[in-house]
């Protein structure tokens, strides 16, 4: 019985070991790549604004052709 007791307390310690290293590269590894990708979708979404209005411009004629 005694052993069951080591053994338990054994695996608590592991898994309180083990949730401080998930912990940790989730703050060192994830948490700064998913900032990263929150600071680029506003660039993504600018520089897809900018596609489409270059898109929009060369399919429109050109202003003699519309009768201006």
């Amino acid at each position: 019985m005694t052993r069951i007791v080591r053994m338990r307390d054994e695996y608590e310690d592991l898994k309180k070991d083990l949730m401080e290293e998930v912990n940790m590269v989730d703050t060192r590894m994830i948490k700064p790549a998913q900032d990263a990708k929150d600071y680029l979708h506003p660039l993504k979404k600018t520089i897809k604004k900018r596609e489409d209005r270059k898109v929009r411009l060369h399919l429109s004629p050109p202003l003699n052709a519309r009768g201006c």
